[in-house]
């Protein structure tokens, strides 16, 4: 940390933020190429890497084993901490002052500001009064080494008084950080980055350096702690008010918690390493809605597709009618289901052939499928006209709506296929082609294949024990004749 601290503390010319921004991203893209292209087969292209809502990027990943995924997004978060660190170090250096560096977070725009930095020249010294403890550049003294014994004390005020200036600081970060966000939500209707990870770390990089400007507990861990706990508090309002449920919440914290204790981190390091003055709110009210509106024009959903397999021992002529229209599932719903996601209940069909209409009931409301493929007993494929709700929110209210529970998750298309095994077994396979309506969409397919695999299981299990027991009894009654 005493390294980190002087690091910070010291100027960044263009040249050098020029190398070490592309010795960083070359080494991010060199091993995500590496390991998309050893365990997809596909090449992980630049234009895909760059550009965040590009479907290349998802279409690069998704059809990778889940850990690789995680991978992804974890080793993400050292280099969003680094480049907002050097942005922070090259800003000062600019003459701009750290809090401009928080544009690093808004899409597409940070690509035009990192290039613009790295041509922009050094600030006068003599206009540069934010960087702590380092001398003109023209002195020839090397710039004196970070120490708790030298760090600036805060202002003289009892510890009353500082509880009270981290309080309102807080209050203040949360405040208007929940606005933006709701404001995001129901006028934008777009969940992204911007709530997810770019909020967190603001509201981190704010509580982080009023913990450290404005207490005498100037430590790391101190500042990361508050940050983490404005971001459950954050999230407890959102659940208070109705504006967000249980289930969502937790789904969303393995993101949010990490991202703001980056931001508390870096709050403690512009605090303790440079004189910047309180965080520019204006930064963060432009900031927020920027990247929630370039977001909310750039991306675009991707269809992917969840495979469950089951053997039955029964011949597919027996397991056919099982799963055009299949009975109540009589069976207890799993936690999952228990804690409010939808699922299926039984399946009833219109008619037959293509143009039949199955409907498949699930606990929130019925999924409307017109049938498009009628091959029997192997293969009946259907397109999705209308679909319930995907979950009902876990909250202390009775009944809350989400705006992300409209097209969040949405079911394109299916398909059942049959495959004859020996024995008199069929191999039962159930297709989903879905698309999710939240970034990052490879964390949230996550979730998403856990939920429609979950889905799958219950379906082909009651198919299948109703298939079996069927021809059991077949049996039974063909050996008693």
């Amino acid at each position: 940390m005493q390294r980190l601290h002087n690091w910070l503390g010291q100027p960044l010319s263009g040249k050098q933020y020029a190398l070490w921004g592309g010795s960083l991203m070359g080494l991010k893209y060199v091993t995500e190429l590496l390991l998309i292209w050893l365990t997809c087969g596909k090449i992980y292209g630049p234009l895909a890497f760059v550009l965040p809502f590009n479907q290349l990027r998802v279409q690069s990943i998704a059809g990778a084993p889940s850990w690789v995924t995680w991978f992804v997004l974890l080793w993400s978060l050292p280099f969003v901490f680094l480049a907002i660190l050097l942005s922070v170090r090259r800003f000062v250096d600019a003459g701009f002052g750290p809090w401009m560096a928080m544009w690093i977070l808004c899409p597409i725009v940070n690509l035009f500001i990192m290039v613009g930095m790295c041509f922009a020249p050094t600030s006068d010294p003599k206009t540069i009064s934010t960087v702590q403890s380092v001398p003109p550049y023209a002195s020839p003294q090397p710039a004196p080494q970070y120490s708790k014994e030298a760090e600036p004390e805060p202002p003289a005020t009892d510890e009353t008084t500082h509880l009270l200036l981290t309080i309102g600081n807080i209050v203040a970060g949360l405040g208007i950080t929940v606005a933006i966000l709701l404001g995001s939500i129901f006028f934008l209707g777009e969940y992204g980055a911007s709530i997810f990870f770019s909020s967190p770390v603001l509201l981190g990089v704010i509580c982080g350096y009023s913990q450290s400007q404005f207490t005498k507990r100037r430590n790391a861990w101190g500042a990361i702690g508050v940050a983490l706990t404005a971001v459950l508090i954050g999230c407890g309002v959102l659940i208070v008010l109705a504006f967000e449920g249980v289930i969502c919440i937790l789904m969303a914290l393995p993101i949010m918690l990490p991202a703001a204790g980056i931001g508390g981190l870096i709050g403690h390091l512009i605090a303790v390493s440079t004189s910047a003055k309180s965080p520019s709110w204006a930064v963060i009210l432009l900031l927020m809605p920027s990247s929630a509106a370039i977001e909310h024009a750039l991306t675009q959903p991707v269809l992917f597709e969840a495979v469950t397999v089951v053997e039955i021992d029964a011949p597919p002529e027996a397991v056919w009618e099982q799963v055009v229209a299949f009975p109540e599932i009589t069976s207890s719903p799993g936690i999952l289901f228990q804690l409010g996601v939808a699922y299926p209940v039984r399946a009833r069909i219109a008619g037959t052939g293509v143009g039949a209409v199955r409907y498949c009931e699930f606990s929130t409301g019925d999924f409307v499928e017109p049938i498009t493929v009628w091959n029997q007993p192997h293969h009946l494929a259907f397109s999705v006209e209308d679909q319930p709700c995907p979950m009902t929110e876990l909250s202390p209210y009775e009944d809350i709506h989400p705006p992300h529970l409209d097209g969040f998750l949405r079911s394109h298309r299916g398909e059942f296929r049959l495959i004859e095994l020996p024995n008199g077994r069929t191999k039962l396979e159930g297709h989903t082609w879905y698309s999710v309506d939240m970034y990052p969409q490879l964390y949230w397919k996550t979730w998403t294949d856990s939920i429609i695999h979950a889905i799958h299981y219950r379906v082909l299990d009651h198919i299948r024990t109703v298939s079996e027991s069927t021809r059991a009894n077949q049996l039974v009654s063909e050996d008693s004749k």
